[in-house]
C-alpha cells in the first residue's frame, strides 16, 4: 500500500508538475512557410482567393478526395467561404472564410476548426528576382489550457509540414497553368520569299526610330519600282544582347530587282521553323521567346539560322497595345 501511495504522489507531483509548466508555456503559436514560385502573383492569388481551386492544390482536400464541402457566399475574396466533413482524422471537420483580400498582395483567413479552436490565416505575395515568393502562416490562440498550450509545443512540425506540401502542389499547379496559357509554339513551313532589307546595328533606346527608318527608305523604292508588297514587315535579329542588336529589317515582295545603295534585295529559300503568334505591346514578347526557345530543348531541335519577327498589326491603325500581333519565327533544321 505504502508504494502504491507513493507511485500515485510522485504520479499526482509530475501531473501537478506539468500543469504548472503548461501555463509557463507560450499562448501564441505562429507558423510560416514560404516557397517562391515562377508563376505571375496574379496567377497565384486567384489560386488562392477562390476556394473552388482549392481542391487542386489544398494538403488537406488532397488526404480525403471523398470530403464532402460546402461552398458559400461570394465564388472568390471577402466572404467567400466553404465548410468541409471528412472521416479522415488528419482532414476532419472545420469551416474556412475569406476576411480580407486585397488584390496580389495578401488574403486573410478565418480558419475554424470546430471543437479544436480558431486560428487565422494568412498568404501573403511579394515579388522576387525568380518570380512570387507566397508566404504561408497560421496563427493561433490556445488560451490557458495548459494542456493546449503542450500541445502547441508541436503544432509548428505537424501544421508546417501540411503546409510545405500545400505551396508546392500550388506551385505545381501554377507552373501547369502558365505553360498550358498565353502564346501556343506551332510548327511550320514558310515557303521561299523576296525580301527587300536594310541591316545596321542599334541599341533598345534606337530600335524604334531604326525600324521606322528603313521601313520608310524600303517603302519608297517599293514604290519607285513599281513592286507589290506580299507579306507583312519584318526584323531578323542576326545576334541580340540586352545592349545591341545586329539587325536586318525590311518587306517581302513580288520579284527581285537590281538596286544599289544600302538596300538588300535577296530571295531566301523554303525553311522549317516553329512560331508563336503572340498578341502584346513589344516589351513583353520575351515570354514568347521562353516558350520557343524551351520548345525548341524540349523537342530536342538544332536552330538553323536568325529568328525573326513578323508584324502583323500596324500600331498607327491600332492604337490598343493589347492587340498587337508579333509572329515570332525560329527556324530549324527538322521537326
Amino acid at each position: 500500500m505504502k508504494t502504491f501511495r507513493r507511485v500515485l504522489s510522485a504520479l499526482l507531483a509530475f501531473i501537478i508538475i506539468l500543469i504548472a509548466v503548461g501555463f509557463s508555456l507560450p499562448r501564441h503559436v505562429h507558423v510560416q512557410r514560404s516557397l517562391v514560385m515562377k508563376a505571375s502573383g496574379e496567377l497565384i492569388f486567384e489560386q488562392v482567393n477562390n476556394f473552388r481551386n482549392w481542391k487542386n492544390w489544398s494538403p488537406w482536400q488532397k488526404i480525403d478526395t471523398n470530403m464532402i464541402v460546402i461552398y458559400s457566399g461570394p465564388e472568390s475574396g471577402p466572404g467567400a467561404s466553404f465548410s468541409y466533413m471528412s472521416d479522415n482524422k488528419k482532414a476532419g471537420i472545420g469551416k474556412l472564410t475569406i476576411t480580407n483580400s486585397i488584390a496580389y498582395d495578401s488574403i486573410i483567413l478565418e480558419m475554424d476548426f470546430m471543437e479544436n479552436g480558431k486560428s487565422t490565416g494568412k498568404f501573403l505575395f511579394s515579388g522576387s528576382d525568380s518570380g512570387t515568393q507566397v508566404t504561408w502562416i497560421m496563427e493561433s490562440d490556445l488560451g490557458n489550457n495548459p494542456v493546449s498550450r503542450w500541445f502547441g509545443l508541436f503544432i509548428d512540425k505537424m501544421v508546417g509540414k501540411d503546409f510545405e506540401k500545400g505551396l508546392s502542389n500550388l506551385q505545381q499547379v501554377t507552373d501547369e497553368i502558365r505553360e498550358n496559357s498565353g502564346p501556343k509554339v506551332v510548327e511550320t513551313e514558310v515557303p521561299a520569299r523576296v525580301i527587300l532589307s536594310v541591316r545596321d546595328t542599334c541599341c533598345p533606346l534606337t530600335i524604334g526610330s531604326k525600324l521606322s527608318l528603313f521601313y520608310g527608305k524600303i517603302s519608297e523604292l517599293i514604290k519607285n519600282k513599281k513592286l507589290t508588297v506580299t507579306g507583312a514587315p519584318f526584323a531578323i535579329y542576326h545576334a541580340y544582347s540586352p545592349e545591341s542588336f545586329d539587325l536586318e529589317a525590311g518587306l517581302p515582295v513580288n520579284s527581285r530587282v537590281e538596286i544599289e545603295g544600302d538596300i538588300l534585295c535577296r530571295e531566301i529559300p523554303p525553311q522549317k521553323t516553329v512560331m508563336v503568334s503572340f498578341f502584346g505591346s513589344y516589351e513583353k514578347t520575351a515570354l514568347a521567346y521562353q516558350k520557343i526557345e524551351k520548345y525548341i530543348k524540349d523537342k530536342h531541335l538544332t536552330i538553323a539560322g536568325s529568328p525573326w519577327e513578323a508584324y502583323i498589326t500596324d500600331p498607327q491603325v491600332e492604337p490598343d497595345t493589347a492587340k498587337w500581333q508579333t509572329d515570332i519565327y525560329f527556324p530549324v533544321n527538322s521537326w
